[in-house]
């Protein structure tokens, strides 16, 4: 995160006076982009807009991209990362889904969860909160959620585990 500097109070507002309401309450810089491990630039050949990305990508898919990095390191963005990245949030969506179905099937409702699944879930939040309050690194609970929804039999045990009234997310619990 940066203070405010001339440059940004005049991003801010011109933003906010072609949108009509406030741009953001906090205002991030990320590392470098690199194109396929090369420095981005115009001279190069290589430089991208979002409006170019968006071409070929939801921003949905691009947002998952971005925060699977932390905000300060170099980014170093290709077409092959951002297909493992539309990849991977397919797969979550994907085993979320099964999880729905499997919580639809047994007529899941609120209530009572085993103790050591609440305590699974109470530690995972805190994990999450962590990595949130190490500098906002996104990156390290993004790719715990990818790598166990892309792990064999993590949908599968999810499913079983929603038969035994699993709650999904530690909000839920009681």
């Amino acid at each position: 995160m940066t203070s405010s500097s001339p440059h940004h109070e005049n991003e801010i507002a011109q933003t906010e006076a072609a949108l009509g309401k406030p741009l953001a309450n906090i205002w991030m810089h990320n590392g470098f982009v690199q194109v396929d491990s090369e420095k981005m630039s115009k001279s190069l050949g290589n430089f991208k807009t979002i409006r170019d990305i968006l071409e070929s990508y939801l921003a949905e898919t691009l947002r998952y991209f971005l925060a699977g990095k932390h905000y300060r390191s170099p980014i170093d963005f290709s077409l092959d990362n951002m297909d493992e990245s539309e990849r991977s949030q397919k797969r979550v969506y994907e085993c979320l889904r099964e999880v729905d179905k499997a919580l639809a099937r047994e007529n899941w409702k609120p209530g009572a969860a085993p103790a050591e699944l609440v305590e699974e879930l109470k530690q995972q939040d805190q994990s999450f909160m962590d990595a949130l309050e190490d500098d906002v690194n996104t990156a390290a609970p993004w790719g715990t959620s990818s790598t166990w929804s892309a792990s064999p039999g993590a949908c599968s045990k999810t499913k079983s585990s929603a038969t035994a009234r699993r709650p999904r997310h530690p909000q839920g619990l009681p």
